[in-house]
């Protein structure tokens, strides 16, 4: 395809030089049969390139210009030779080759209007007018009065100025064009098509004046330039054609038309008028003329570029606001969804999707704020550490989700659930004012909550407690509504049977109040001259003799006056303050034990009770070494009690402790045995030198059968094991004889004394044995 074009171009060149020979040799004929045959080759040649260009419109235009002028030349030709008529006489043919003008005028026009922007635009306009109206000075001075003198008929006369003004506005279009080139040079295409477009109004103004000075006759140098022009439009169409091929891209005819408008070099215009002047054509006025002009034109071009740099400014300003407003809307969004994720995350529990102690909280100052009565359900799922500890949080959370779903799916409308702690659910449950209402919903609570979670090869069977109090029953104020259902809850973990559900009662609050009391009187005790160690003598069941004592504690507090141990010990324990307590009463009784055996020389024998939290301390062991040493006191004479409980819960830190005391000389007892409800292992286990009988077993012995074989085997055992038996709440004869007849070893019991402060005791037990 490629080839073909070059062909026809080579074919175009070959024409092109035989007419032109012939034309300036004169032979009319020979000129008049070539100048078709070249211009119907060049329209084969527009009409084959044209289709990719950018520009088709115009390159269309081009070619019905070449195509419109090959058809005047054969309808010349055969008017001239086939029906022997005249037609450089003929004015229909001066209408007819103005045709082409008009096309070529257009085609111009069209690529100018379609490839400009505004302001390049009336700048271009503005430069254009400028060419334009110095040709037509300098033409009106040199050419149009001719033309105006000459005896032309009106028709004529019109068609000539046509001529001229289409020859004008073709120059002032490419000269206003030519304005906007950037640096750099031509393809060899666009410099044709430039010399092509320019040298068509040169070749038609040398053919106006040739007329209008009566030298034309047909074929001469201004038809010569014609085919030339015609010529070069079809090489620039076959170069640019090439291009595109070759570059797969469409071409613009004037690339360099996207550049800035440079008005400045429109100056140049100025010499067209001088160079008449010189050659005689023009008068000095034409040159004024051209000069006001170019000031009038310098003048409007400041003033539009002025106008497009406002108007530039004020499009980056708009450009700017539109990216800010465009950034705005981006940041606002994001900062919307931001918001929605922050407030997701305060108002919702992420594990379980469930509102979190936040919304509770907010959700109970609502309803309190509303005074609409509702109940308040709090949760705690018992136990659950021990699945964190054996399976690991992953697990636990695993579960976690699939009870809040389970609890999720059964939820009536009037009930709202909260994840309020890591195993805690706070439950809302509104317009529920009858008992049985709440009893219901609370029973169904905890029945979702038993139902079996199967995860993996696992399957847990969670239990739970639960704490109920009512707006406004038991109070109107929020605080102590969530301070009551609080306190339920706690009862309701101490429950060992049946649905532990409590609705909340004024007494536990009452309960609760003193506890907290005790514990803050506790923390601020003055131990010594609040604190007092009693002891109760262990006697040998047989003789009768005092082997060692029970150093036990007792608590006189300023405000709440006499404490019982058995009040304020599981507190102490609960709020770790036993540690200093225990503490306290391991220094009191050594010291006591020292000053007793070293003043009466003696091997008597006291019992501490040791709490579990005490062996859970790092220090412990240490310290009773530390304590032994102080007070110099003989170890051997030492004994810790610990309950059977504690003992049988215990790991292998404990037992590790109490062979650690057994290897320096102190004794260990089993406090309470025989309540027990596990394995006797530990006995084992540990390194243990009595078993204390609990004194729930020893109350019924007289008259429970069961109690006194229960103790029988108990001794049995012991003595099988090398034990020493001591029986503790020994009050009455009868338990006193079963006792000595079934072999226990020792026994401490009011039977033989109640607690006694340390003067009572030393009185009774060692001054009046010494006298």
């Amino acid at each position: 395809m490629k080839q073909r074009w070059i062909y026809l171009n080579l074919i175009q060149l070959i024409l092109l030089l035989g007419y032109s020979i012939v034309a300036l040799l004169g032979e009319q004929l020979f000129s008049n049969v070539l100048s078709p045959l070249l211009l119907f080759t060049t329209v084969i040649i527009l009409n084959g390139t044209r289709n990719k260009s950018d520009a088709k419109l115009y390159w269309q235009i081009i070619m019905y210009l070449v195509l419109s002028w090959a058809i005047v030349d054969t309808i010349w030709l055969l008017d001239a030779y086939l029906f022997n008529g005249n037609p450089e006489e003929n004015v229909l043919y001066s209408a007819l080759y103005l045709i082409p003008n008009l096309l070529l005028a257009t085609a111009c026009g069209v690529y100018f209007y379609q490839n400009f922007k505004k302001w390049h635009f009336i700048q271009i306009i503005s430069d254009m007018i400028l060419v334009i109206a110095v040709l037509f000075f300098t033409i009106n001075a040199s050419l149009l009065e001719v033309v105006s003198a000459a005896q032309l008929s009106n028709a004529e006369f019109s068609i000539t100025m046509l001529y001229i003004l289409t020859d004008i506005f073709i120059f002032g279009v490419m000269i206003g064009m030519a304005q906007t080139k950037k640096k750099g040079n031509f393809n060899i295409g666009i410099l044709f098509l430039i010399g092509g477009i320019f040298l068509y109004p040169v070749s038609d103004l040398l053919y106006t004046y040739m007329i209008y000075y009566d030298f034309y006759i047909p074929n001469n140098i201004s038809d010569v330039l014609f085919m030339i022009s015609f010529s070069f439009l079809g090489y620039a169409s076959t170069v640019l054609y090439n291009i595109r091929v070759r570059t797969n891209e469409k071409d613009k005819l004037f690339p360099f038309v996207a550049g800035p408008v440079r008005s400045h070099r429109i100056k140049w215009v100025i010499l067209i008028p001088i160079l008449f002047l010189l050659v005689g054509y023009v008068d000095i006025i034409v040159v004024l003329k051209a000069v006001l002009m170019l000031g009038l034109h310098r003048f409007v071009s400041q003033y539009f570029s002025k106008v497009r740099e406002i108007e530039t400014l004020l499009e980056r300003e708009k450009q700017y606001n539109d990216y800010l407003e465009e950034h705005v809307r981006a940041r606002t969004s994001e900062l919307q969804k931001s918001n929605e994720t922050l407030n997701y995350l305060a108002n919702m529990d992420t594990l379980s999707d469930l509102p979190n102690r936040r919304s509770f909280l907010k959700q109970v100052e609502e309803l309190v704020t509303n005074k609409a009565p509702f109940s308040l359900f709090f949760v705690d799922i018992d136990r659950f550490k021990l699945i964190n500890d054996i399976h690991g949080h992953e697990m636990g959370d695993q579960v976690i989700c699939a009870l809040s779903n389970n609890l999720k799916a059964w939820k009536p409308d009037n009930l709202k659930i909260y994840r309020i702690g890591g195993d805690e659910y706070g439950i809302i449950l509104q317009r529920a004012d009858l008992e049985v209402d709440i009893k219901n919903i609370a029973s169904q609570i905890l029945s979702i909550i038993k139902t079996p979670i199967e995860i993996e090869q696992f399957i847990f069977s969670l239990e739970a407690s639960m704490g109920i109090s009512k707006f406004p029953e038991d109070t109107d104020n929020r605080v102590q509504l969530l301070k009551y259902v609080d306190i339920a809850m706690l009862q309701a973990k101490k429950m060992t049977s049946g649905e532990k559900i409590v609705h909340y009662k004024s007494y536990l609050s009452e309960s609760v109040e003193r506890a907290n009391q005790v514990e803050l009187l506790l923390k601020s005790a003055n131990y010594d001259n609040e604190f007092e160690l009693y002891f109760q003598p262990q006697l040998e069941t047989g003789s009768e003799r005092l082997v060692g004592a029970e150093a036990l504690l007792r608590w006189v507090n300023p405000i709440l006056g006499a404490v019982s141990p058995a009040e304020f010990i599981p507190i102490a324990e609960q709020s770790n303050t036993i540690l200093a307590i225990g503490k306290w009463v391991l220094k009191k009784s050594m010291q006591q034990l020292a000053l007793w055996n070293n003043n009466y020389d003696s091997e008597f024998k006291l019992s501490v009770n040791i709490s579990p939290v005490q062996f859970d301390s790092i220090d412990f062991f240490a310290h009773i070494i530390m304590l032994i040493n102080a007070t110099s006191v003989d170890a051997s004479n030492l004994d810790f009690e610990i309950t059977e409980n504690s003992a049988m819960n215990s790991n292998v830190v404990m037992e590790e402790i109490f062979t650690a005391l057994s290897g320096l000389g102190i004794h260990i007892s089993i406090d309470d045995f025989g309540t027990g409800y596990s394995s006797l292992s530990y006995i084992k286990r540990f390194d243990i030198d009595r078993l204390k009988i609990a004194k729930e077993l020893v109350d019924n012995i007289a008259t429970d059968h069961v109690d006194r074989l229960i103790i029988k085997a108990i001794t049995m055992m012991a003595k099988g094991m090398g034990l020493i038996t001591i029986a503790e709440g020994v009050e009455t004869f009868e338990q006193l004889s079963y006792l000595k007849l079934i072999g226990c070893d020792e026994i401490q019991g009011y039977y033989y004394n109640k607690p006694l402060p340390k003067e009572a005791f030393e009185a009774a037990y060692f001054i009046d044995t010494k006298n």
